[in-house]
């Protein structure tokens, strides 16, 4: 009788359809099974108000200064590999031609590439390439008091910032070289100037 009424009116919320079964009828603990029924119907709870802490997302953190946070991935163009990093406080980018995609490489440039803004502790979001996770441990980084954040794994965006960097850096570089051929060190320099 309860969902039948839910239904002819139209999903009234719990209160309302208390006020219309109580006109009508009477039944005992009636208050109970009106609320377990509006609790239930998947039309009520799709119009619940959600709590603003559970609509709050972010996959990158909010850097309280400079040279703290950054972003770093490669770009692979015309057969090379250009190392990127970006900080993500002032969206400051360093770009290096990197030879391959080796720990060794990959920590050589995260320490030349963050070496102007960083402080004495920073974390920089990296995606979960090999070179990267080769690095999970590694001393030297530590030494230099680089921590390595692998983001959300299962999330397809999980580093927003260096990814926009990137599309910023390959319109810079199409203008500087649109005929798409190997740059220098100088060339991509000049491309983060323009």
């Amino acid at each position: 009788m309860i969902s039948a009424l839910h239904l002819q009116f139209g999903h009234p919320s719990c209160s309302q359809l208390n006020q219309v079964f109580d006109r009508y009828f009477y039944a005992i603990r009636s208050a109970d099974a009106i609320k377990g029924l509006t609790d239930k119907c998947d039309m009520c709870n799709s119009l619940k108000k959600i709590p603003n802490e559970l609509r709050e997302q972010s996959s990158s953190l909010l850097p309280s200064g400079p040279g703290l946070h950054f972003s770093a991935d490669i770009i692979r163009r015309c057969k090379q590999k250009i190392f990127t990093t970006r900080d993500v406080f002032s969206s400051f980018t360093t770009v290096m031609i990197v030879q391959d995609e080796t720990a060794i490489s990959m920590r050589s440039a995260l320490l030349s590439t963050t070496s102007l803004l960083r402080q004495s502790q920073c974390i920089v979001r990296v995606d979960g390439a090999k070179g990267f996770l080769a690095l999970k441990d590694d001393s030297s980084l530590k030494e230099h008091g680089i921590t390595l954040d692998y983001g959300r794994v299962k999330n397809p965006n999980k580093n927003p910032v260096i990814d926009k960097g990137i599309q910023e850096f390959e319109r810079e570089v199409l203008t500087a070289a649109p005929e798409g051929r190997e740059l220098s060190q100088t060339t991509l320099d000049t491309c983060l100037h323009c």
